[in-house]
């Protein structure tokens, strides 16, 4: 692209002005992904055990999570926890879904899934099948 401007004065004014822009640009850009990322996580307090399974020492469960609308499956998941009963699950004040590394277990938390399914009937029977082959 050749520059037009007429003067160096000119020429350093449109790219202070193309500079500011682009980082407008780049600021809303940057706040609607937030928002996003903001109406797409879930609030691991508040949830309702939709079904369970005792599968052998395993557990299979649909957990729904009201306070995420912007979930697929309405917000709903399915998994299966490994050596779980639900009697544990009764205890459970919180069921992050998550995978993550459990080092210490607090008994009113979940402990991190081993596998998560689509909430969707093939998805169930899936998530039984694995908690059955895990035992």
């Amino acid at each position: 692209m050749t520059c037009r401007c007429s003067s160096k004065e000119e020429h350093a004014s449109h790219a202070v002005a193309n500079a500011r822009a682009s980082h407008e640009a780049e600021t809303k850009q940057l706040k609607k992904r937030l928002q996003e990322a903001e109406e797409s996580l879930v609030d691991s307090n508040r949830f309702t055990i939709m079904d369970a399974q005792q599968v052998g020492k395993n557990l299979v469960l649909m957990v729904q999570y009201p306070s995420c609308p912007k979930c697929t499956y309405e917000g709903k998941k399915v998994m299966v926890f490994l050596d779980t009963s639900a009697i544990d699950a009764l205890k459970w004040k919180k069921v992050d879904p998550h995978f993550r590394d459990d080092t210490q277990q607090d008994p009113h938390e979940s402990p991190s899934p081993a596998a998560r399914f689509p909430a969707t009937g093939i998805g169930w029977k899936d998530a039984i099948d694995y908690a059955q082959r895990k035992m």
